[in-house]
């Protein structure tokens, strides 16, 4: 895979670490820390802290043409439990989305997926997390829901 992508391998390499400790509230703590400093070091911070999903709010009926793609790479990163299919597909995600949500979806498959034992108290990278992230994180369970919504619908 191109430099380009190293910091996405880089990430999961990091979360893969995370995923080792997960249980231990200590160790999995201070390696998430490293995982999210890492990511705040090398990732851009995101235009608007619910960019680049606010026509998701609108749902699926009313996406601007082109968007399905975007949609479907949404959704396809939002609900990963397999983080080796997301990268062996990562090349056809756009770059603008994959910039801005891949931090959410490890976040999300860390602590749903895996289970991570972690807190905000236990978590120093938390603040700059919910600065960069904390509104995506909310958005994220509309965007799931209307790609299910839209999967449905094209199944009729």
């Amino acid at each position: 895979m191109s430099t380009q992508y190293q910091k996405f391998l880089t990430s999961v390499a990091l979360m893969n670490d995370c995923v080792a400790v997960a249980k231990d509230r200590i160790q999995v703590s201070a390696t998430w820390d490293r995982l999210y400093q890492f990511i705040f070091d090398n990732f851009a911070e995101p235009a608007t802290s619910s960019a680049p999903l606010g026509y998701i709010i609108i749902g699926a009926d009313a996406l601007p043409e082109g968007q399905e793609v975007e949609l479907h790479s949404l959704a396809e990163i939002l609900t990963m439990t397999d983080m080796t299919g997301l990268m062996s597909r990562i090349k056809d995600i756009p770059p603008s989305i994959l910039e801005t949500v891949f931090p959410v979806a490890i976040a999300r498959y860390l602590l749903c997926a895996v289970q991570c034992n972690v807190t905000d108290k236990s978590l120093k990278t938390f603040d700059q997390f919910h600065q960069w992230y904390g509104a995506m994180v909310f958005s994220a369970a509309t965007i799931v829901t209307a790609a299910k919504d839209a999967a449905r619908k094209s199944t009729l």
